[in-house]
């Protein structure tokens, strides 16, 4: 819900957006798709044609191309696509990473009391020259954005945003997301809780969820997207992001369960992983347990 806006840790990062160089959204020259992203590309290019099929689930672990497959499905919508994401710094990662025009959930379909309240006020100035001139076309001109000439009908439209206003919360659900999308591809899906879910899912557009089981959960309520198979899973993770040190200590955090340190260790210095081998001259170490292995009714954490 709205009022769920600022618990939840809303970032509004928007406003930076624009300093930020994105790259055109070009296809790529020749890309060499690994079995696993072709699949995926595949099954969403199926799912884009079945009409009662609003949500498709696009899972991966980290480094498995999640958002490379997005931005090439992206590439081929023939119409607008709405790249989103829970938090500000999120969506100015998916800006650099080619995502153009990608922006925070709640900037996507909410709407500021404040715009509410500059509505009601240039609603109010149309009714009070309709009253005094029922034939000024300025006032006539004026009032066909609300979709009437009534006066007692602008009158209840008018009553209807105060009350809006007056109940709160500071944000309230838009009526539309303007430019209508054809697909909405939202990432960080594991922190939408349901409340949020359900406001982004009932504009009707169709939506890729993007997420990482072992990413963190909403600050209020269980994920609503992650709480379910995937369509596809990714679990390859690729030659590019082998070498980067995040993703090798969110790939031992996965498979270990936990990180260790070596004995005496210092602030600064370096976390080295866990090894599963261990020799007599080696340091001792201490598992450092970062976070619990989520599990699905039915199953089993694996420590």
């Amino acid at each position: 819900m709205a009022e769920d806006l600022d618990d939840d840790g809303c970032s509004d990062c928007d406003d930076d957006f624009d300093e930020i160089a994105v790259p055109a959204m070009a296809p790529p020259p020749a890309f060499d798709w690994s079995p696993e992203q072709r699949h995926a590309l595949g099954e969403i290019s199926l799912w884009r044609n079945e009409p009662d099929s609003q949500l498709f689930r696009l899972f991966g672990v980290a480094g498995s191309g999640k958002t490379t497959v997005t931005r090439e499905i992206a590439r081929r919508v023939k119409g607008e696509v709405l790249f989103c994401a829970f938090t500000g710094k999120a969506a100015l990662v998916m800006r650099s990473m080619g995502c153009r025009g990608a922006q925070t959930i709640h900037s996507s379909i909410y709407r500021p009391v404040g715009e509410l309240e500059a509505e009601a006020k240039a609603l109010k100035s149309c009714m009070d020259m309709l009253a005094r001139n029922p034939q000024d076309e300025h006032a006539i001109k004026s009032a066909a954005q609300w979709g009437t000439t009534d006066f007692w009908a602008l009158e209840t439209k008018l009553m209807a945003l105060r009350n809006r206003i007056e109940k709160g919360p500071l944000w309230s659900l838009r009526e539309r997301i303007d430019p209508e999308p054809d697909v909405i591809i939202c990432d960080e899906c594991s922190m939408v809780n349901e409340a949020l879910a359900l406001d982004l899912m009932s504009f009707g557009h169709k939506i890729i969820v993007i997420g990482d089981p072992f990413q963190l959960p909403p600050v209020r309520g269980p994920g609503y997207f992650i709480d379910a198979e995937p369509d596809v899973m990714l679990r390859e993770v690729h030659r590019q992001a082998r070498g980067n040190p995040i993703i090798q200590l969110a790939t031992t955090v996965r498979q270990e369960g936990a990180l260790a340190l070596a004995t005496g260790h210092s602030m600064g210095r370096a976390v080295t992983p866990a090894r599963r081998s261990r020799t007599a001259s080696a340091p001792s170490w201490r598992p450092i347990r970062l976070c619990a292995a989520r599990t699905r009714p039915g199953t089993s954490a694996t420590p």
